[in-house]
């Protein structure tokens, strides 16, 4: 038995999400890609509700709801929608329970942001779809409720809106169960993908418009096939359709001689453009030789300059090395050269100084050879003053003697 509840149940979800299909192509664009995650501002433009409705007339300034969306954004009409229809938090709501709490006194104004590129978890899908969708009596018992939900992670939390659990009683007729299955767990923090965004806005009250469209095109559709068989038939019966295609095939049989006698025509015409191409064919042939001819020649000579280009390259790369030796030498030589200078400018030096040392020593023998002369002349006259002194003595001494 639960085998087959399970099949019945497999069932009644293809079934299901067949007509979802069939939906979420009026609801999305062409180009979205179901698997793809959704963001808040993406939902609030697809939300049938609002799709349908006019562009609003626009009195006065424009009051944003979100300090993070402003008129600038194509979205901006729909995501005010979502604030006046009071299932998110906004200035409006804000300001209506402020205004409730204080007597008409606003305290400072706070920041409110939908954060509209961020993606849609799972609890936010759930509690939109669900306060639209369900509207609940005065005196209710939400704690019943909570002990009657088998959802794990959504009876634990107190945040849950009385209206997700409402929809959570309702079983597998739920939007909770159409949308993710049978789960234990709803994972609120979780993205959800395009596809389930767009199953949880074709459900609910929006199933029964949905499936009462689907059937007026179903009627629409069976009408225009019956319609289409009653004309067929009647213009089987009167025969108009036998004539109109004996008509077509007289004019095709007509077209077909026209047709062949251009054939014809064009086959001749074609004969002589392709004598007129095997012509053009030989001379071609003959062009192309003589190109071939020149381009081997063209080779030859090239080959030709490459030789002397590399006869010349090497020629000048002896050039350069002999020039290179030839500056070298001259290098040298110009460094004996300059030794040479210099040696010669030492030696002219010396020879100066050779010279000058020569005249001095001349000069100071002619001084010595002068001071031999005086000293010669002294000796002489010392001597002979020495000679003269030693006779008289003598002289002297003979006298006394005597």
């Amino acid at each position: 038995m639960h085998k087959a509840h399970d099949h019945i149940l497999t069932l009644e979800f293809r079934l299901q999400m067949s007509c979802n299909l069939i939906a979420i192509d009026q609801i999305m664009e062409d180009d979205v890609i179901a698997e793809e995650l959704c963001t808040r501002s993406e939902y609030a433009r697809w939300n049938p509700k609002y799709k349908i409705l006019s562009n609003p007339v626009i009195v006065g300034p424009v009051i944003t709801f979100f300090d993070d969306v402003n008129p600038d954004n194509p979205d901006f009409w729909y995501i005010q929608s979502l604030a006046e229809a009071g299932i998110v938090l906004s200035k409006l709501s804000a300001l209506t329970f402020t205004s409730t709490l204080n007597n008409g006194v606003v305290s400072g104004p706070k920041k409110i942001q939908l954060l509209p590129q961020s993606f849609l978890s799972r609890f936010d899908l759930l509690n939109w779809k669900a306060l639209l969708e369900y509207s609940l009596p005065s005196k209710f018992d939400v704690e019943m409720l909570r002990n009657e939900v088998n959802i794990l992670d959504i009876t634990t939390d107190r945040d849950v809106s009385p209206h997700v659990l409402v929809d959570l009683m309702a079983s597998d007729n739920s939007i909770t169960r159409r949308t993710f299955g049978n789960i234990r767990r709803l994972q609120p923090c979780k993205p959800v993908t395009k596809a389930q965004a767009a199953v949880v806005l074709i459900s609910g009250r929006m199933a029964e418009a949905i499936q009462h469209e689907i059937s007026r095109l179903e009627a629409e559709k069976m009408s225009r096939l019956h319609d289409e068989e009653e004309i067929r038939s009647e213009l089987i019966q009167k025969g108009d359709i036998q004539r109109f295609w004996e008509g077509e095939l007289e004019k095709e049989q007509e077209r077909f001689l026209v047709v062949e006698k251009e054939l014809k025509v064009a086959l001749l015409s074609l004969e002589d453009e392709k004598k007129a191409l095997n012509d053009s064919l030989i001379d071609y042939v003959k062009e192309k030789g003589e190109l071939t001819c020149r381009e081997k020649l063209q080779k030859c000579l090239k080959e030709e300059v490459d030789q002397m280009y590399d006869n010349l390259a090497s020629e000048r790369a002896d050039l350069l090395s002999e020039q290179q030796n030839l500056e070298r030498y001259s290098t040298e030589l110009c460094a004996k050269q300059d030794a040479v200078v210099e040696a010669k400018s030492i030696l002219e030096a010396e020879k100066e100084a050779i010279r000058i040392v020569r005249s001095w020593v001349a000069e100071e023998a002619m001084q010595i050879q002068s001071r031999a002369d005086v000293l010669e002349q002294v000796v002489l006259r010392w001597r002979y003053n020495s000679g003269s002194g030693h006779s008289q003595n003598f002289s002297s001494n003979s006298k006394c003697s005597d």
